[in-house]
């Protein structure tokens, strides 16, 4: 049984809408090592792939970084979801 029982961002949405669509077309940027290593590190802060954060940018001018959740706050959450099903019974 699933304990997180949660609802999928739309960003994560987006992103199985486009794994679905065939990606058959490149476009290089030339850039330097450290602007390569800047734009990484801003995908992975986003937590998205460099390939997917690239083209929020390119397309939207911004990317909506959800972090991850660590194991207490996913055990938090747990919590208040079990706290409120009950709460719901009363």
């Amino acid at each position: 049984m699933n304990r997180y029982n949660r609802k999928t961002a739309r960003w994560q949405q987006q992103n199985k809408e486009e794994q679905k669509m065939n990606k058959t077309e490149f476009i290089k940027v030339r850039c330097t090592l450290e602007e390569k290593q800047r734009i990484k590190s801003k995908a992975e802060s986003a937590g998205r792939k460099f390939s997917d954060y690239c083209r929020e940018m390119l397309l939207n001018g911004e990317v909506a970084a959800v972090p991850k959740m660590t194991e207490n706050e996913r055990e938090a959450i747990g919590i208040l979801q079990h706290t409120g099903r009950f709460y719901g019974q009363i």
